[in-house]
């Protein structure tokens, strides 16, 4: 089951991998990047797919600027940095209005969260899997315009 989460979660989202970033959440990111049993990869894009739709997934995509990916490895780091990171995380989600898209618990987690702009234009998609020997959050963000 953590397996088939997985790779949907990294279905899901593999096109966003390459691409996205946020303010709040990334500082986040950047600080537990120096803790022992985390990593993080970052990007920006200049990408554009330039697809016809008026959908708002596809509206994102065309406007993705950068992402962030946190992994964290529960063989090389304390379950305890693990928890104040998962906590604090929780308190921006909620700061910033993040909504749940999906949440599945069972034989791990999976959860897509987005965030929207005041246009309801989707801004930001977290997606945030843990399994027996690893977690992974991965930040995709876009510059939308009005």
């Amino acid at each position: 089951m953590k397996k088939i989460i997985q790779l949907s979660a990294l279905i899901v989202l593999l096109p966003l991998l390459g691409l996205a970033q946020g303010q709040s959440i990334n500082k986040l990111f950047n600080k537990y990047n120096k803790v022992i049993g985390f990593e993080l990869e970052t990007g920006d894009s200049d990408i554009n797919f330039d697809l016809e739709s008026d959908n708002d997934f596809t509206g994102f995509l065309n406007d993705i600027s950068s992402f962030s990916m946190l992994s964290f490895e529960k063989e090389k780091g304390q379950k305890d940095d693990l928890a104040s990171f998962k906590t604090k995380l929780d308190k921006l989600i909620v700061k910033y209005g993040f909504e749940s898209m999906i949440d599945i618990q069972s034989d791990g987690s999976f959860r897509l969260l987005t965030k929207k702009d005041k246009n309801g234009n989707t801004t930001d998609y977290l997606m945030i899997t843990e399994g027996d020997e690893d977690a992974s959050f991965i930040l995709a963000s876009a510059d939308r315009k009005s």
